[in-house]
């Protein structure tokens, strides 16, 4: 049995991926799948495609962009009511959900307002229950079909995209299964995908 070998972000296996490789099997039956959700970048090695946002520095790869997600803030109403309406005039008076590191919420280029979450979380099913029950605001991506419960907040912050690109080695060859997956990729119809959360 032929295998693909991919690697990729939780988030974007559980919301993305996951309707590509479905579908991708559906006509590619007897293709073996092993998907791997790294949380730091690794090198891409042969007969290996890496989707994400971020990569190591590695000579004689191929990078192509296939998807861009634009993201907003979005708050429980009881947080809201608790803690009021934020504004990036008092942005250290309320309590953020990350899925890593800080945030930068300046709009200016060139300009830094970072701000430290009170929790940091890759699992995005976790960091979605808390902003539910009124623990903090949460980025997330503006398509998914949300809570009633949640309101977007924040909506003067840059709301630059985050790119996503898949990574696989040059010589990939034109009849290996590998380079199947890349070709239904690049024609996959990510607008289509209906996500409900």
């Amino acid at each position: 049995v032929e295998k693909i070998h991919i690697y990729t972000t939780h988030g974007l296996a559980s919301f993305f991926i996951f309707h590509v490789v479905r579908d991708f099997l559906k006509n590619f039956p007897d293709i073996q799948i092993s998907l791997e959700t790294e949380k730091s970048p690794t090198f891409v090695e042969n007969n290996h495609i890496h989707i994400r946002h971020d990569f190591l520095k590695q000579k004689n790869i191929s990078y192509e962009k296939i998807l861009d997600i634009k993201k907003g803030f979005f708050a429980s109403h009881e947080y809201l009511k608790k803690y009021g309406v934020p504004s990036i005039d008092y942005i250290e008076n309320h309590k953020f959900i990350f899925s890593q590191g800080t945030l930068n919420l300046s709009e200016k280029e060139n300009e830094y307002l970072y701000v430290n979450p009170i929790i940091v979380s890759g699992d995005f099913y976790f960091s979605y229950k808390m902003c539910l029950d009124g623990g903090g605001i949460l980025c997330m991506p503006l398509d998914f079909k949300k809570s009633k419960n949640l309101s977007e907040v924040l909506t003067e912050t840059n709301k630059t995209p985050d790119s996503i690109y898949m990574a696989y080695q040059d010589d990939v060859s034109s009849v290996s299964p590998l380079w199947g997956f890349i070709e239904f990729i690049k024609n996959y119809k990510f607008d289509n995908i209906e996500i409900v959360i």
